[in-house]
């Protein structure tokens, strides 16, 4: 039996007419049930378990792609966290540990 301690939401957009697409991501810790979501470059935030100390059979992630311009809506304001696991998966440790308000 396998226990969650995350999920992983990973954002992308549909390829726009020159065939980029753009990414974020929503990390949720649950032991903590605090979540953080952030811009980044490329689909490296399905593998940022690693770098937070999980095994992949402790995270449950999912991808979902969505139309351009609801993409854009959704993640207007929300920051960037960097593009390597390794800084994305710093950022998301920093927010994790902010007080709330």
């Amino acid at each position: 039996m396998r226990t969650i301690k995350a999920t992983i939401t990973i954002y992308n957009s549909k390829a726009d007419t020159y065939g980029n697409r753009y990414w974020a991501f929503t990390y949720h810790d649950l032991a903590t049930d605090k979540s953080v979501s952030a811009k980044n470059i490329g689909d490296n935030a399905g593998h940022i378990y690693r770098e937070m100390g999980l095994e992949a059979n402790e995270v449950l992630q999912t991808n979902v792609e969505m139309k351009i311009r609801e993409f854009d809506r959704m993640v207007k304001d929300w920051p960037y966290a960097g593009c390597r696991q390794d800084d994305l998966a710093a950022w998301v440790r920093k927010e994790l540990e902010k007080e709330e308000l």
